[in-house]
């Protein structure tokens, strides 16, 4: 498409601020969905796929650009595509990575051509870190609310991890920035969102301050030229004595910081790996880690091989916090291959390219900074792989978009891939160009219809959870059956359909949805409701299935335990019940409560009841 002058200097400029208009989406979490993350997914995808569409229009007689960053994710998408296809992959997980991969091949190209305007994107990441930062400084101080009950700080998303590493993850920019005109201003924001990070107290987004500090100023100071100096060899050999002697009391300042969760997360990773054997090669399948380890998890502590330590770590389980494992269990050894594969390709320094980043292809850079921005680039994405070791990072939106960003970045500065000493930069004729840029609009429009139509059943499904919460159950119910086609293989809208249900005391049908909502989840509301029918309609056996298997996804909670003990009494199960009030009463709570001193009095009473009666009995 030729534009005049000005035209093109808008429409690069809108397609900046598109760019950094998603990266604001994703920060946004609301409950206007059924769950809140569910926003930043929905507005990531829709604004990406806007994005795309438009740079393909713009750019449609332009050259394509390939090289090995962008065909190892291809690969890799298409890998989670083929799983899909066999049922082994979710529709979420697999829109989002053919998303990704869209989203890495335009800003490539249009970071490539200078299509997009580096300085407002680098300054742009800079003022929304500012906002967030500010955001959360404002709940610190009781100005704004928390976004989840449980933190006094979060940020915009209601886990104050994610928020963290978020920022974490923007510190290259600011870093790159100092050198600008406002070096003031970047000094204040780097010392607000150190001091934030304080704030929301996560180790991973430590771990990334640290490696993107390291890997950045390496690369401005030429630390790897200096280490090769024989001449620096003392010098060499009393920094690394030091940075020992720094690092090891931190490390262990961190893992004491929060040991329960620490040890909780070591039990999550030994227990990952010995399922993930069980499935080495291609895995249990995307996003089935959560349903597939807490029922390993369960059969684990059923059989008796936990430990008391272990027992008392041991709860439901969302993500490992660990990419390695995660891409393991659910991809298989093929699957973390590519996925290994695509980050180890950004490292690499291809045939044919100047190893000294100041040679590196030339790009826009911040004014009155002779810096190239390799640097910022490679620290982001060195920072976002060493947090993904001890964190989940690839499922959440805003930290998988950063890394998108990074790469392309390095992959607008590589050399195209050759072949036969010919560049596969692809000079298409006409209609080769017309039937790419056909088949990319059609597929992004297939995939905003897909998104948008799921997104308005997912808000019908939560406008039916608002109606359930207001006691209008039965208005609830009219709303339910048309939003299967599109949201069927998700088990929230299967257990809202059992809740509604269940509390219009329909307890066969809510049964049979909650059964349902199991085919996709294993987290244990689903077995405490099924437990729940059960009781109410006096069938018991089956409730102390439900409640037994309650208590082996989740056996920390006592209150899960105390259903269990009042269905074993109520089918005379009496023995059973002594023994697990018995348990009750050597399990030692993570937090102590009022609540929790309660269940075992009633244990305490229980046991002496039995005491007694034992000795009257003639027997």
């Amino acid at each position: 498409m030729k534009l005049t002058n000005s035209s093109t200097k808008a429409v690069n400029l809108f397609l900046t601020f598109l760019l950094l208009n998603i990266l604001l989406a994703t920060l946004v979490t609301t409950d206007y969905f059924y769950e809140p993350q569910s926003s930043p997914y929905y507005a990531f995808t829709f604004f990406s796929l806007m994005l795309i569409i438009s740079a393909t229009i713009y750019k449609s007689d332009k050259n394509t650009f390939l090289n090995p960053i962008n065909i190892l994710f291809g690969i890799w998408c298409m890998y989670i595509l083929i799983r899909f296809a066999d049922n082994a992959a979710s529709a979420q997980i697999t829109i989002q990575m053919i998303t990704l991969y869209l989203l890495l091949n335009v800003s490539t190209s249009l970071l490539k051509t200078k299509v997009i305007n580096i300085n407002i994107l680098l300054y742009g990441i800079a003022v929304i870190a500012a906002l967030e930062s500010v955001f959360c400084i404002l709940q610190f101080f009781g100005f704004v609310e928390s976004k989840n009950n449980f933190y006094t700080v979060t940020g915009t998303w209601n886990n104050p991890n994610v928020t963290a590493i978020f920022l974490s993850l923007t510190l290259p920019v600011n870093f790159f920035l100092l050198r600008s005109r406002f070096r003031n201003l970047i000094i204040l924001n780097i010392v607000s969102l150190a001091a934030v990070l304080l704030m929301l107290k996560c180790r991973t987004a430590f771990i990334g301050f640290f490696v993107c500090s390291l890997i950045y100023y390496s690369l401005e100071f030429r630390l790897l030229d200096w280490t090769r100096n024989k001449k620096n060899k003392n010098s060499l050999k009393a920094l690394i004595v030091l940075a020992i002697l720094v690092l090891t009391p931190t490390c262990i300042s961190l893992y004491n910081a929060k040991k329960e969760s620490a040890d909780g997360r070591k039990f999550i990773w030994n227990l990952s790996l010995e399922m993930a054997l069980e499935k080495p090669l291609t895995g249990y399948g995307y996003g089935n880690f959560e349903k597939e380890y807490n029922l390993f998890q369960a059969d684990y502590i059923r059989k008796g091989a936990a430990s008391d330590e272990e027992i008392r770590n041991a709860g439901p389980v969302i993500m490992p916090h660990n990419e390695i494992i995660h891409n393991l269990a659910e991809g298989g050894i093929i699957g973390l291959f590519l996925a290994c594969s695509f980050f180890t390709s950004l490292f690499l320094r291809f045939k044919n390219e100047k190893t000294n980043i100041e040679n590196s292809i030339p790009v826009q850079t911040v004014r009155s900074s002779n810096k190239k921005i390799m640097g910022v680039a490679y620290a982001g994405a060195g920072s976002f792989i060493a947090m993904s070791m001890v964190n989940s990072t690839l499922q959440i939106i805003p930290l998988i978009f950063m890394l998108i960003i990074y790469s392309s970045i390095i992959s607008s500065m590589h050399q195209p891939v050759q072949v036969i000493s010919q560049n596969i930069t692809l000079k298409r004729n006409r209609i080769a160009s017309l039937f790419s840029m056909f088949s990319v609009i059609c597929l992004c429009v297939y995939l905003l219809y897909t998104i948008t139509s799921t997104a308005y059943s997912d808000r019908l499904n939560q406008k039916a959870a608002t109606l359930r919460n207001a006691k209008r159950s039965k208005e609830a119910l009219l709303v339910m059956p048309g939003l299967e086609k599109k949201i069927g293989t998700q088990s929230l809208y299967w257990e809202n359909y059992g809740r509604i249900y269940m509390d219009l005391g329909e307890y066969s049908k809510a049964i049979y949805y909650f059964e349902k909502a199991k085919k996709a989840s294993s987290l244990p509301e689903l077995y405490s409701c099924s437990g729940v029918c059960y009781e109410k309609m006096n069938q018991y056996p089956q409730a102390i299935k439900e409640y037994e298997m309650l208590t082996a996804l989740d056996p920390s909670r006592f209150v899960y335990r105390m259903a269990l003990l009042q269905v074993y009494l109520k089918n005379r199960n009496t023995e059973e019940a002594l023994n697990l009030a018995t348990q009750i009463i050597k399990m030692k709570p993570k937090i102590p409560s009022e609540k929790v001193n309660s269940y075992k009095n009633i244990c305490h009473n229980l046991l002496k009841i039995a005491s007694i009666q034992k000795q009257k009995s003639p027997f």
